[in-house]
């Protein structure tokens, strides 16, 4: 009399959390990659940002509707939701109209530079 038994074998368990355990070892690092481009490409959101908001200033310094002494100043001005728990700053130099800028963004670890350049001089 032969009984019908259902369930997996030990060996077929074994196999399956190998398996499981490969894909874990690929997959992670990648994973882990994606959140570091992620958080490289905030950064450099950032400098874009910085660079829109120096560039309306100056503008607006041009109309000689702007008190906004220089870049600095400009970047300081600039407000961007982030999500709570992360890290995010912009520095920019430049004290006056006369100066270039160069832009600093971090966002969680991640660092992106880049520079304002002003068109008149």
């Amino acid at each position: 009399m032969v009984k019908n038994h259902k369930g997996f074998t030990l060996i077929e368990i074994i196999a399956v959390l190998v398996i499981l355990g490969i894909l874990a070892v690929i997959a992670i690092p990648r994973f882990v990659d994606l959140q570091n481009d992620a958080n490289r490409a905030a950064a450099q959101g950032g400098v874009a940002a910085a660079q829109s908001a120096i560039s309306i200033a100056y503008a607006s310094h041009l109309l000689g509707n702007n008190t906004v002494s220089g870049p600095a100043a400009a970047c300081a001005g600039i407000v961007i939701d982030i999500p709570t728990g992360a890290s995010f700053n912009i520095v920019c130099t430049g004290n006056s109209w006369n100066e270039h800028s160069l832009i600093t963004s971090t966002y969680n670890g991640a660092v992106a530079t880049g520079n304002w350049i002003n068109p008149s001089l």
